[in-house]
């Protein structure tokens, strides 16, 4: 770290300004993150072979069918009820 002293020019006084930091905190944070990827390989949690295709056991995937929805075929007349509807009474104000 790169220490500088200073006079305050208003009172005088010597002052040590201490500069730098940023790096070993950046330092801290990759080593960090490099043992949690080490730990994440390592417990097999995380594959960095992506080149491999699981295995299917069993021979082929089973066939599947599926069906048909069929809407709007058939005419029907529904009854659908009136909702009333009524002025709302003017708002008082209650103070």
């Amino acid at each position: 770290m790169a220490d500088e002293i200073r006079r305050d020019p208003v009172t005088g006084d010597t002052v040590i300004v201490k500069r730098g930091g940023g790096g070993s905190t950046l330092l801290i944070v990759v080593l960090l993150l490099i043992a949690l990827a080490a730990l994440a390989y390592f417990t097999g949690l995380v594959n960095f072979n992506p080149g491999q295709a699981p295995k299917m056991v069993g021979g082929e995937a089973p066939s599947i069918t599926t069906g048909k929805i069929v809407t709007g075929t058939k005419k029907e007349l529904v009854d659908v009820p009136v909702v009333g509807m009524q002025k709302a009474p003017p708002a008082t104000d209650q103070k």
